[in-house]
């Protein structure tokens, strides 16, 4: 239980520093980018609060 919680707290404070990250660009954003995919950017960051889970991805995709 207490590793979950670990978990959860370092995934929100990763969650709220990218969200603020966006905040600061958002204005460098908006001279580029229409209202819609500001708004999709968003919907990304709220999932990843929503659902905080994590993919493991396999360090060695190709072998050389």
């Amino acid at each position: 239980m207490h590793s979950i919680m670990v978990g959860l707290f370092f995934k929100s404070v990763v969650m709220s520093f990218i969200g603020l990250l966006f905040i600061a660009v958002t204005p460098f954003l908006l001279k580029r980018y229409s209202a819609r995919w500001l708004y999709y950017g968003w919907l990304a960051i709220l999932s990843g609060f929503i659902l905080p889970f994590k993919f493991n991805i396999p360090t060695k995709v190709v072998n050389l």
